[in-house]
């Protein structure tokens, strides 16, 4: 009965502590090192089975194998379970494991931030409230509603992308710090937002530069009209038209050049001469 245990015990500790050695979480084992404690049983149940096996052993000296293993199986216990109680436990995490993005946005904060102006800092713990974009919206709210003027949202936009650019400095700053594809995507995201102020800023130049020619004044209507015009590709060309009149935003005449009618968009009118 003990022989076989012994037997039994033997053939199964060696294939165990192959696996602990190579895949220990199986087991919700801390370390590999209980590998060697499993050897050390593996020998402790050949050294039962040689002693157990005595009587019929015809080698010289049956019982001082049996005792040599029984002493290497203690000392391979031991050290095995003694190392592995010592080693710091470890999380084993999947190789294809990747990180997960929060939806919440988590500011950063660089080991280098006492290298930036007060300002900087300051001005990046107030962006972890609402969102550029919430904030731009808002601003485009009041103007369009006349809370504010066209100069207050320009100034409140060239903030906005001045923000932008501090924050851009400090995420590249922090870049040591975070995961690489956190980093991409949270700058890919910062410069985003700074597209959105410049995108608004020119929109603002464009209100501005046909509120000037709309206090100008371009006539209601004339007889011809001679100007230099500039495409949507960005060509300029020369053009003469007759019979002209203002349409909103728009001039409309025939162009004697392309000998029909033609409408032109005042705010790409140049040099503007007309009777």
């Amino acid at each position: 009965m003990v022989d076989e245990f012994a037997k039994m015990v033997g053939a199964l500790a060696g294939p165990l502590a192959v696996v602990v050695a190579v895949r220990p979480q199986l087991f919700r084992l801390d370390s590999r090192w209980w590998a060697v404690a499993l050897i050390g049983v593996s020998f402790a149940a050949l050294g039962v089975d040689m002693m157990n096996d005595l009587p019929s052993k015809e080698s010289d000296d049956p019982f001082g194998s049996g005792v040599t293993a029984l002493v290497i199986a203690a000392g391979l216990i031991w050290w095995g379970s003694s190392r592995a109680r010592r080693a710091t436990p470890r999380s084993v995490t999947p190789r294809d494991a990747k990180p997960v993005r929060s939806s919440e946005r988590v500011p950063v904060v660089p080991a280098t931030e006492r290298d930036l102006p007060q300002g900087i800092v300051a001005k990046a713990v107030v962006r972890r409230g609402a969102t550029v974009e919430e904030r731009l919206t808002n601003l485009f709210d009041q103007h369009r509603t006349g809370a504010i003027g066209l100069e207050e949202y320009r100034a409140g936009v060239q903030e906005e992308l001045a923000d932008c650019d501090e924050a851009i400095l400090l995420h590249r700053r922090s870049q040591g710090d975070m995961d690489a594809d956190d980093y991409q995507a949270e700058l890919e995201e910062l410069e985003d937002e700074r597209e959105e102020c410049r995108w608004r800023l020119k929109w603002i130049a464009d209100q501005e530069y046909k509120a000037s020619i709309s206090r100008e004044g371009f006539p209601e209507q004339g007889k011809w009209a001679r100007f230099e015009y500039t495409d949507a590709d960005g060509e300029v060309s020369k053009r003469t038209i007759a019979m002209w009149q203002k349409r909103g935003a728009y001039i409309v005449g025939f162009d004697r050049s392309r000998k029909a009618e033609r409408t032109f968009r005042q705010d790409r009118i140049s040099d503007w001469v007309c009777g």
